[in-house]
């Protein structure tokens, strides 16, 4: 019953074994990039706002408050690799090549699954 229940959850609402509910608590996704991320992660956390830090494998996130408000998500390879197409799409439009760096793509395809 539980697993019916969750199996129509997008995958940002199930993260550490809890669901986040954006309509209930507000929600801020974040790249937990070293600046702007950390400031508005932070901010937001102070203001009673969940916030969801996406990063991955090989990427140094400056996130330092590992409270139950902010969460650092390391997204598993093979969901990062669902960006591809779009990714491929969307350099053929801007007339350009994917890019060919293994991190530069992993930033371009965790940035893709925030936004999706």
């Amino acid at each position: 019953a539980e697993e019916a229940h969750l199996s129509g959850v997008h995958p940002i609402q199930l993260l550490f074994g809890i669901v986040v509910q954006p309509e209930v608590r507000p929600l801020l996704l974040s790249g937990a990039a070293k600046g702007a991320d950390v400031h508005f992660g932070g901010e937001a956390s102070r203001s009673g706002h969940q916030v969801v830090h996406w990063s991955f494998a090989g990427h140094r996130h400056s996130v330092r408050d590992s409270s139950a408000r902010q969460l650092v998500f390391p997204v598993p390879d093979h969901q990062l690799t669902d960006a591809d197409p779009a990714l491929r799409i969307a350099a053929r439009s801007l007339r350009k090549s994917p890019p060919t760096r293994p991190f530069v793509t992993s930033l371009l395809r965790r940035n893709w699954l925030q936004v999706r």
